[in-house]
């Protein structure tokens, strides 16, 4: 009888063990997919093309497009009708403006390609503003919000 007991003993050591193991392995994984982490998504855009293109030297431009698409969020107020082409073009000709452009042709372009629905715009110019600069549009000196609400209400 005390040998069957400590077969059943260790039958039950093992069942316990495997037990804890899968509840360990269930509640890590439910515990690293609640997790929110903040990416900067524009900082991983340019260390994987980066990488891309120091660690993969025949990398052509379509690879290097294609790491951007992944990586990069797309500019906010694309109209949802549009297709991912079209919303992706739009996204990089923003881009560029912003970098290039003045606050008055920024807000010309944008009130442009909101009366062709390619974008919906907020009421609320400070969402704008904020995401024009996630974009890379300065906020120093000449393009401040205030300048900024001038022009886009025009």
């Amino acid at each position: 009888m005390k040998h069957h007991l400590m077969g059943l003993v260790d039958d039950t050591a093992e069942v316990t063990e495997t037990l804890q193991r899968e509840v360990l392995q269930r509640v890590s994984a439910e515990a690293v997919l609640d997790v929110d982490i903040d990416v900067d998504y524009s900082e991983l855009s340019e260390q994987l093309l980066t990488l891309t293109l120091e660690g993969w030297p025949g990398a052509d431009e379509d690879v290097c497009e294609q790491v951007r698409l992944v990586t990069e969020e797309l500019f906010h107020f694309v109209h949802p009708e549009l297709e991912d082409d079209e919303a992706w073009r739009i996204h990089r000709a923003v881009k560029r403006l912003v970098k290039t452009q003045g606050i008055q042709e920024i807000c010309i372009y944008l009130k442009k390609k909101a009366t062709a629905d390619k974008l919906f715009l907020p009421q609320n110019p400070s969402l704008a503003y904020k995401e024009l600069v996630r974009m890379g549009m300065p906020n120093g000196e000449g393009y401040t919000i205030k300048n900024f609400q001038k022009y886009y209400n025009r």
